[in-house]
């Protein structure tokens, strides 16, 4: 956003009555632009109250504003009424554009104009373009950074994805694709917003639990149980018989 303060006064005549008026001033042009290169401009002027001969001017009814892309030429003339402060929208950025005031009476008779003032360097300027990467994780991880990312275009930005204790990654999608279960991204020469969600899931295991002649184990066969769960196991003795050993994982336990 720049600033640019003119100082320069001229004097103003209504055509009608020979008189002159007080300069208007030009005090002050705000330029700004977004990122999607719509650009505005707040321009701020001093009001006349007297004629230069120190009377007052007692049918005074508002201002114009124009505006043009040339110096001293205006396509565009904006009647503000008594307001000595304007915001024009919807201008195009990298655009020289320029401003001036006149003063109008009850009869409708016009000053000349007042000094001109332009954005100048600020149309020379291509405004930084500004994007935003959103980043969300489910349960059971994290992505870091996370929430809104605002990056300047042409940048690049990494993110870490990392499962919580007992977890893993089983996918990351960027934009709605799915980039795999990855645990890293870096989108580079951002020229535009985007989304990054990463998913999770708790690792599982599997027991396998099976019995010899003479009884059984309850639940027999392949078992899966999510990580930092139990499993309860059962052993049953046939009629007869007793239990000799159970072993786990090769060792006995009894």
């Amino acid at each position: 956003m720049i600033g640019i303060n003119v100082f320069k006064k001229q004097t103003l005549r209504f055509s009608n009555k020979f008189r002159l008026i007080l300069a208007i001033a030009l005090l002050a042009l705000t330029w700004s632009a977004s990122a999607s290169y719509a650009a505005q401009a707040t321009v701020n002027w001093a009001a006349p109250t007297n004629y230069a001969g120190g009377a007052p001017i007692p049918d005074f009814v508002g201002f114009n504003l124009y505006v043009g892309t040339n110096s001293g030429s205006y396509s565009q003339k904006i009647d503000v009424g008594e307001l000595t402060s304007y915001t024009v929208t919807g201008l195009a950025d990298n655009t020289a554009y320029f401003f001036a005031v006149t003063a109008y009476d009850s009869l409708g008779n016009e000053s000349a104009y007042s000094s001109e003032i332009s954005n100048g360097a600020a149309a020379q300027q291509p405004a930084s373009s500004l994007y935003t990467l959103s980043a969300s994780a489910g349960s059971g991880g994290t992505i870091t950074p996370s929430g809104s990312v605002v990056v300047s275009q042409g940048t690049a930005q990494s993110f870490a994805i990392a499962p919580a204790s007992g977890y893993k990654v089983t996918g990351v999608t960027v934009d709605g694709a799915s980039v795999g279960a990855v645990t890293s991204y870096t989108f580079s020469n951002v020229a535009g917003n985007h989304t990054i969600t990463a998913a999770f899931a708790v690792n599982s295991y599997s027991i396998a639990a099976s019995a010899g002649t003479g009884g059984s184990i309850t639940p027999a066969g392949t078992t899966s149980v999510n990580a930092g769960g139990s499993q309860v196991y059962s052993i049953t003795p046939a009629s007869g018989y007793q239990i000799a050993s159970v072993t786990v994982d090769g060792a006995s336990v009894g």
